[in-house]
């Protein structure tokens, strides 16, 4: 039954599809060269290579990435050496072409490199990754587009997806409005380093629909995001290695709401602004326990929820413009996220970064977070941001979600604790960018040893 729900609302995204591709060639417009989409604030270099190859107008765009951390204690035990070294580094190519107006493709490669350091062990992770490849007809920047291959779905918050996938994009541009309606479905592995399409990406549909609206002074934007999962758990005493366990397979619907707005009050030129995230989720998870490769019992669980993130932003007309950021979020024990999620934002500064701290970097799911971000601009780009984060359970016999912690809660505190992120970012040359943070986590009562635990991360992009 769930999977004819599904090919259902596949075969209706697809049909319009289908009827919208047979009169596409509508009027519109590209800019020229128009690249891949440009995730967030990653540097872009402002004079691409460009020209003309057989009718079509091309630009390449090369970049490199290279981050350099350290994390320390994330076990909260000082008695014992866990610490984690890593550097990851990325290169990318991406090709955009532009046949007409109403025409254009993109491809993107990229080379991935990642180390992993511990005390007596180094994990290594090289290949190659699809990035952008899609065709797409329509006019994108006024009225109907239809995107087909590897599509970005990309949303100005990350807080609901933020992933390349396989699939269609139907989308909508009015003047005060826009809507989108998709479909994706992994077809082949993205990582050459997977031997495989990812274990959690395998058999999973999903349908998509985003539908935004300018009223006045606000900003309102509805979410919808349809899941099935259809790859199947294995059997009790089945032997699965490692890298190709899935643990839990969700056939589920999220619905949201978000409300923004920004604005000047007074005659002094301040200004403030204001977001507003709602989530539900309701769906039925299929979840097996492992012990070690070996797959144990299956048992089936409702999974139902939501979440709530709120935020006001100050920001002064002053000299270095400070400004305050304050924050509050939570998601119930029974919401997850959608696993498409990136949770990075601007606080006050000129680069994104972790929503929910730098060093933790936890799913909203069983978890309230409350934060006060203080930052200024020394230069017009370039910043310094100080955020304070305060965590707590939203249940405390229930586990905390996806953390960078190896460190477990007790189940009976609730106070987790407390961390501060300094953030650092330059981005004066267009070309490159650099960022550095330094982070602290101060265990609460929740976690026995409760010792702190430390990172520092270097971040470079450079754009070609």
């Amino acid at each position: 039954m769930r999977r004819l729900k599904t090919w259902l609302v596949a075969a209706a995204v697809g049909g319009a599809a289908g009827a919208f591709a047979a009169g596409a060639f509508a009027a519109g417009a590209f800019a020229a060269g128009d690249p891949p989409v440009a995730r967030g604030d990653r540097t872009r270099s402002a004079a691409p290579i460009s020209g003309q190859w057989r009718g079509a107008d091309y630009s390449w765009h090369f970049g490199y990435e290279l981050t350099l951390g350290q994390r320390r204690n994330l076990d909260l035990d000082d008695t014992r050496d866990r610490d984690r070294r890593l550097r990851d580094q990325e290169a990318t190519a991406a090709l955009a072409l532009r046949w007409s107006p109403t025409l254009d493709a993109a491809l993107e490669l990229k080379a991935v490199s990642e180390r992993r350091r511990r005390p007596g062990t180094l994990q290594v992770r090289d290949g190659l990754q699809r990035g952008e490849m899609w065709l797409r007809v329509g006019a994108p920047a006024d009225g109907l587009s239809l995107q087909a291959g590897r599509v970005p779905w990309v949303e100005t918050r990350g807080w609901w997806w933020d992933d390349d996938l396989d699939g269609l994009r139907l989308h909508w541009q009015g003047s005060d409005g826009s809507a989108t309606l998709g479909l994706a479905r992994e077809l082949a592995a993205s990582d050459s380093a997977d031997g495989g399409i990812a274990p959690e990406q395998r058999g999973v549909t999903r349908v998509f629909a985003q539908a935004g609206r300018t009223l006045g002074g606000l900003h309102l934007d509805l979410f919808w995001l349809h899941q099935t999962d259809t790859s199947g758990q294995p059997a009790a005493g089945t032997s699965v290695s490692d890298d190709r366990q899935d643990s839990t397979d969700l056939d589920a619907d999220w619905l949201g709401l978000r409300v923004g707005a920004n604005g000047r009050f007074g005659d002094g030129g301040h200004r403030l602004a204001m977001w507003a995230d709602f989530a539900w989720l309701s769906g039925q998870a299929q979840v097996t326990g492992f012990d070690g490769a070996v797959a144990g019992a299956t048992a089936s669980r409702r999974q139902r929820g939501h979440a709530v993130d709120l935020g006001l932003q100050w920001r002064s007309p002053w000299p270095g413009s400070p400004g305050l950021v304050l924050a509050w979020a939570r998601g119930s024990d029974g919401f997850r996220q959608t696993g498409l999620q990136e949770n990075k934002q601007r606080w006050l500064g000129v680069k994104r970064f972790s929503r929910y701290g730098e060093l933790l970097d936890p799913e909203l799911a069983n978890l309230q977070v409350l934060s006060i971000a203080a930052g200024l601009r020394p230069t017009r780009r370039s910043s310094v941001d100080l955020v304070w984060h305060r965590y707590a359970l939203a249940q405390a016999d229930q586990p905390l979600v996806d953390s960078r912690l190896s460190a477990t809660p007790d189940g009976h505190h609730r106070d987790l604790g407390q961390a501060w992120d300094l953030l650092l970012a330059w981005r004066e040359w267009e070309h490159a960018s650099l960022t550095l943070t330094l982070s602290r986590f101060a265990p609460g009562p929740a976690f026995a040893p409760r010792d702190a635990a430390r990172g520092v991360e270097l971040g470079l992009d450079l754009a070609f």
